[in-house]
């Protein structure tokens, strides 16, 4: 009888650990599933019209300056002080979504000219925000201010 009576404690535990395993392994399997995909937004321009401020970045001038983007571009609503990008003037042209939250765009740099380039949005704890990556016909090791910029939409 003592045997017996073994064999019936065994059998709760042995079949409560088994359980418990496949509930780790089903929530191991969910968690590695949607890792991959838990920050991609998969976004359309009207989505993320309205308008966006710089931040500072690496040509702090220019920090501030604001853009209403619409539909497939974006205007200077707010200068900064500077001459280079007078109110009302083109800032992006020909934005295009590219995939998921990144969209190609030309971008009107200092010197008058638009270079190509893209952006991610993403959201933030503070809000939407826009990191830019231009790129531009350079010798390998000569960098521009301004072509990598964070934006956050207002």
């Amino acid at each position: 009888m003592p045997c017996m009576q073994a064999k019936r404690n065994k059998a709760p535990f042995y079949r409560i650990s088994r359980a418990a395993a496949c509930l780790l392994f089903v929530l191991a399997m969910l968690t590695a599933g949607s890792g991959c995909r838990k920050n991609k937004i998969n976004l359309t321009l009207n989505e993320i019209e309205g308008i966006w401020i710089r931040r500072p970045d690496n040509n702090i001038q220019y920090t501030g300056l604001q853009v209403q983007l619409d539909s497939n571009f974006a205007d200077v609503l707010a200068g900064t002080g500077s001459n280079n990008f007078p109110d009302e003037c083109r800032k992006w042209r020909n934005i295009s979504p590219i995939r998921d939250s990144v969209f190609a765009y030309e971008d009107l740099g200092s010197d008058g000219k638009y270079y190509a380039g893209q952006f991610t949005v993403s959201i933030r704890a503070t809000g939407w925000e826009i990191n830019t990556s231009l790129r531009r016909n350079l010798e390998e090791g000569v960098h521009l201010q301004g072509e990598v910029q964070s934006w956050i939409r207002q």
